[in-house]
This record gives C-alpha cells, structure tokens and sequence, in this order.
C-alpha cells in the first residue's frame, strides 16, 4: 500500500470476465467482477471504385486506404472493426495552399470559348471539394460501417478515420492517409511526320500525315484541323477503329487541290484529338503545329538583285506571318498574363512590319 494506504495492481492478459476478492490483513472484500471489453480496432478495408460510365473501365477493389481514383468515380468505402463501434468519422485534413493555377475543366472551357469566340466570363462561386463522407453501420454486420461517395472534382484529399467505442474510447490512425483524385487528363496527340516537302510542287497534291494519339482513359475523335492565313479553321475528322480505347496511330490524307493553293502560299495544320469525357468535357489536345508551303517556281528567287555590294539579307514577310501563326498555335491556353501580352504585342508589331513592306 502506499501512503494514503492504497493498493494498485495491474492484470494483464484479460480477455473474458473474471472474479476476483481484496485482502489486507484479517479482512477482504466481496466478490467482485472484471467484464473486459475490447478496444475500437480497425481490422482492415475493403473500398470499391467504379469509374464513371464513359471511362467503361470495370470496378477496381482495393484494401489500402491511401489510394488513387478518377474524378467522378462512385466510391464505397467499407471499414471492418474489430468490435462493435459507436461511429466512424470522416477527419478531413486541411490541404496546403496549391499554387493557384487553371483547373482542367478551366482550361478546357477556355478553350473551346476561344475556338467558338465567346468571352469569358468569371464564375458565381467555386467548389469547397470533397465534403466528409458519412460512414454508416452495415446492418447485417455491427463491424463494419460504410460510406458511399462519389468526388466530384479532382484533389489530394489527407484523412484519418476516428472510431468511437462504445464505453467512450476513441482511436484514430495517427499518420494520415491520402485519397488522391484525379482528373481526366486531356488527350496527347502528335503528328510524327508527313511528307508535304517532298510531294507539294504546285500546291494540288496530296499530303501523307502520320498521326498518334493518347488518353488516360479512352479515345473518343481524332481530326486534322487546317487552315490558310486569315480563312477560317476546317475540320477532317478521321475515323478511328471500333476497338480504339487509349491508344491510336495512323495515317491520314489531305488533298490540297480544293484549296487553291498558289505559289508561296501556306497552309497551317494541327492535329486533335478529344477524349469521352462527358462530365467536364471532352478534353482536347492539340499537336505541334505544321506548314505546309507550296515552293515558288523555279527561277523565282523573290526579286531584288543587282549592285556590286553586299546588303542586307532581306526580310521575307511569309516567315514573319509564319512566325505569327507559329507563336498563336503553340501558344497554351494557361498561359501567364504577362506571357499573354507580350505575345500580342510581337504579333502586332511583326503584323504592322510586314503591311509597311507590303505597301
């Protein structure tokens, strides 16, 4: 006993109940009982996710609590306990701030403002993310509680589950886990050659290009989009196999002769490809951009000549206008502020340079 003349002892290994008397001295106590009960445990998961219906991927089962899923996808989460539990809390870990950039839904939108011509405009309000899934007890089974969400923006999402005993006790995992959603990534398309410098001589021929392109879950449409220097874009869509699902790669045809190209002009060409994503979408993703030039006839050197000196090269106002479709097409659509301007600005002066030669 100890001063205050108090006994501690401590009993390990108890997994049922069991009696027990105190003695000191002449006298003991009456019989008392030890009930034991077991602490809130989680034994194990057992999480479902099935894709949204356009991705046409099968359900994917997983027992890691730290796990990757498409945006949009339907998950049901199952957590089985090791005893009976009062509840199973969802604890949300605040993310660090992310450096604020374009959403992919963002850009997207952006861009198809951009092709239709549209302005864009700012939105009401923006989403607060994944709200906490609510865990529920499965009737058939008090050990194992459910929660069934489906995310509908893509995120990194740290968590921990807090389960409630019964008797008051409280556990939770003290490392957090990650749920990270993804997004749909737009589709990578590029054009890996194409034969225009060795067939186009008079601006009638027929052009070989060799395509490929990439999604992260499904191919849905590959075109070639070209156009002449202040015309509008055209459009030829391939038709992909009915088998297609990630990957393709091809050749396509494109004849020039119903452009009525003359000497020394251009065509510009791109190739995209758009994905199935009917949610936030489709994405869309373009290829580098390509120039197809009809040469001028032979002997024709541009003009000029004469003189015994040396003079400057001259400047060819086709690579300037080339170099203005260039900088436009490659340019992302994320691209900074400040980026944006400056671009404008090397357009507008590279535009007023070559009316001042033309004239």
């Amino acid at each position: 006993p100890d001063s205050d003349g108090e006994a501690v002892f401590r009993i390990a290994g108890l997994t049922e109940a069991a009696e027990y008397i105190a003695r000191g001295g002449d006298g003991e106590s009456q019989s008392l009982t030890i009930d034991p009960y077991p602490l809130p445990e989680i034994k194990g998961f057992e999480i479902e996710v099935n894709p949204p219906a356009y991705a046409a991927h099968l359900a994917t089962k997983l027992i890691d609590p730290g796990f990757v899923a498409l945006r949009a996808s339907r998950i049901e989460y199952r957590v089985l306990l090791g005893a009976p539990a009062k509840s199973v809390v969802f604890e949300k870990i605040a993310a660090p701030a992310a450096e604020e950039r374009l959403s992919n839904t963002e850009q997207m939108d952006l861009y198809k403002r951009l092709r239709e011509g549209s302005t864009m405009q700012e939105e009401d309000a923006k989403s607060l993310g994944l709200a906490p899934p609510v865990f529920k007890q499965d009737p058939s089974n008090p050990q194992i509680w459910v929660a069934d969400f489906t995310p509908a923006q893509a995120e990194k999402i740290g968590y921990r589950l807090v389960v409630s005993g019964e008797h008051g006790d409280e556990v939770r995992n003290e490392e957090p886990w990650t749920m990270t959603i993804r997004p749909d990534e737009a589709p990578k398309i590029r054009i890996e050659s194409n034969d225009g410098e060795d067939v186009i001589k008079n601006g009638d021929e027929t052009v070989r290009f060799k395509l490929a392109a990439a999604d992260d879950v499904g191919l849905a449409k590959v075109r070639l989009v070209f156009r002449r220097p202040g015309k509008r874009h055209e459009v030829k869509e391939i038709i992909l196999p009915a088998e297609t699902e990630r990957t393709w790669s091809g050749a396509e045809l494109l004849d020039l002769a119903p452009f009525g190209l003359e000497a020394k002009d251009v065509l510009v060409v791109h190739a995209e490809a758009e994905d199935h994503n009917n949610i936030d979408g489709p994405g869309i993703g373009l290829s580098e951009v390509v120039y197809l030039e009809v040469p001028a006839p032979a002997g024709d050197d541009g003009g000029g000549g004469g003189g015994g000196g040396e003079s400057p090269e001259p400047i060819n106002p086709l690579e300037l206008q080339k170099a203005i479709l260039k900088a436009t097409f490659a340019a992302p659509v994320t691209m900074r502020p400040d980026d944006r301007d400056a671009l404008i600005y090397d357009q507008r002066q590279n535009a007023e340079f070559t009316k001042m030669m033309v004239e």
